[in-house]
């Protein structure tokens, strides 16, 4: 059809291509933006560190053994293990972070 000449062929194959040039120019954009942040020599942050659990367990004849450590569950085994290897019968006193 001569209704669709040159320029309407061109405008079309430009419209076609025009997302895959956005696409590697917002690429680049954020190579660019990453590489900003990051400076060379200086390491990233480190990320906030754990509270320290403490936790206790007490014997039948009321001796109190305690544990730390940065997760409670795991401080709270291992009262209670210190526990269990002085005596049968072992209590959980609870635990408190710093």
């Amino acid at each position: 059809m001569k209704l669709f000449g040159i320029k309407a062929l061109t405008l079309a194959l430009s419209l076609s291509l025009a997302p895959m040039a956005l696409a590697e120019t917002a690429a680049s954009g954020t190579n660019q933006l990453s590489q900003e942040t990051m400076r060379p020599g200086h390491p990233r942050p480190r990320p906030p560190r754990r509270a320290l659990w403490e936790c206790a367990s007490r014997n039948l004849r009321g001796q109190h053994f305690v544990a730390r450590d940065r997760i409670r569950q795991w401080a709270q085994q291992r009262a209670q293990d210190k526990c269990m290897r002085n005596s049968r019968v072992c209590r959980p006193l609870g635990c408190r972070a710093f």
